[in-house]
């Protein structure tokens, strides 16, 4: 599940209120970003944060970044029956 903007913050603010940790992940490639959602799909579907350095944003630009990020979430996560 991707949650960016509101939705975003309204995890962050609910892992603040309920006291558990939302963890975040440096991510500095594509393969990196699947292993993070796998990994997080894996374990009860917790949300995670997903982090990039300035490097890739620098080199592809935020909307090649981002849109990349989501193509590999959406292609990771199950779609209903």
């Amino acid at each position: 599940m991707l949650l960016t903007g509101t939705e975003g913050l309204e995890a962050l603010t609910e892992a603040y209120e309920t006291g558990y940790a939302l963890p975040g992940f440096v991510a500095y490639n594509l393969e990196t970003v699947q292993g993070i959602v796998t990994a997080a799909e894996a374990s009860a579907d917790h949300p995670v944060l997903i982090q990039a350095s300035s490097s890739p944003f620098k080199h592809a630009g935020h909307d090649a970044v981002t849109e990349a990020a989501s193509r590999v979430i959406t292609q990771l996560t199950p779609q209903p029956a």
